[in-house]
Order: C-alpha cells, then sequence, then structure tokens
C-alpha cells in the first residue's frame, strides 16, 4: 500500500510539475509577429512594405530583451499562414499548440493613407498594433502610430509609385510604432 501511494503520489507531482511549466514558459519573451489582415485595406505579409515594417519591428523588439518569430520561422504556423492573417484568436490557438514556447502573438495591421493634392501627391502610413497573451488568449496590449509627416510624392506619382515609395519609409513609423509596443508589452508581462 504504501509503494503504490508513493507511486500515484509521484504522478501527481509530475503533473503539477508539468502545469506550472506553461505560465513560465509565457514569461521566457518569445513574440510572434503576425500580419493582421482583418481589415481588407491593410497591407498583407507579403508585400515589401510589410516585410520592412517587419524587419524593423523585429530589431526594436530584439533590443528590449525579446525573442521574435515570424510566420514562416514556425512549421505549424507557415501552414496556416493565410487563415491565421484573417484570424488573430487562430493565431493565439496555433501558436499555443506550437513547439516555439511563444507568450505573445503581435498582429501588426498596417495602412496607407493617400491623398492627392494640387501640386503633389501624398500619403501617411499608420500601424496599428494588437498583442495577445498566448497563455489566456486575452489582449495585454494595443497601440496605434502614424506617420508625423505627409510622404509628398510628386504629382504623377499614382497608387503603385506610392506604395513603392511607402516601403522605403516605412522603417521610422516602424521603429517607434515598436519601441512603444515594447514598453507596453514589458509593462504587462510585470503584472
Amino acid at each position: 500500500m504504501c509503494l503504490l501511494s508513493r507511486i500515484v503520489l509521484s504522478f501527481f507531482l509530475i503533473a503539477i510539475l508539468a502545469m506550472a511549466d506553461r505560465p513560465a514558459s509565457a514569461q521566457s519573451g518569445v513574440v510572434l509577429v503576425v500580419a493582421d489582415h482583418r481589415d481588407p485595406s491593410s497591407i498583407p505579409s507579403s508585400s515589401d512594405i510589410f516585410k520592412a515594417a517587419y524587419d524593423t519591428i523585429a530589431a526594436q523588439l530584439k533590443r528590449r530583451g525579446m525573442i521574435v518569430r515570424g510566420v514562416g520561422d514556425i512549421p505549424s504556423v507557415r501552414k496556416m499562414s493565410g487563415k491565421i492573417e484573417r484570424n488573430l484568436g487562430l493565431a493565439v490557438e496555433v501558436a499555443r499548440s506550437s513547439s516555439a514556447r511563444i507568450s505573445t502573438v503581435l498582429g501588426v495591421k498596417i495602412f496607407i493613407s493617400m491623398h492627392r493634392g494640387k501640386r503633389a501627391n501624398g500619403f501617411y502610413v499608420w500601424i496599428d498594433g494588437e498583442a495577445r497573451d498566448v497563455t489566456f488568449g486575452k489582449v495585454t496590449a494595443t497601440h496605434e502610430h502614424r506617420s508625423r509627416e505627409r510622404h509628398k510624392v510628386e504629382k504623377s506619382c499614382g497608387r503603385d509609385c506610392m506604395l513603392e515609395t511607402a516601403a522605403e519609409v516605412v522603417a521610422p513609423t516602424a521603429a517607434e510604432f515598436a519601441k512603444a509596443m515594447a514598453e507596453k508589452l514589458q509593462k504587462a508581462r510585470k503584472r
């Protein structure tokens, strides 16, 4: 009887340790950055604009001590990339079941608001982000940032020309967005 109770007790302790391991992994700071394409007017992840913004956001988050992963870095997430872009809740579920020990999913929406003027055309870059905790699926931080200045282009520059130019100038806006989002994520992690 004593041996049987020790076996049961050891299985019980192993189960408790396994459950305690999950919240500890949520503190590891692994952030999955995905394109949040729920709004059809936002820039998809296949765009050069999103790729340039992702590179800047990833660099800023890494400077703050976070480990950053993209959709292409994790095989289980890569398989569902098209569906994940349209459903951030699904991204959280896939990240939760992934072996990559992801703690946060950061959905990033990028918008380019184009303006036509009498002498020149221009546009603003607007980045909106929502971070969700993988363990509980709740929103832990949100932030939106708009470029401070209107990026001017020639009058003859149409939609495609503006989008090409936006890929070149999205980095400063993405850097400011990432700094603010990193601070919010660190505050949320301390709570």
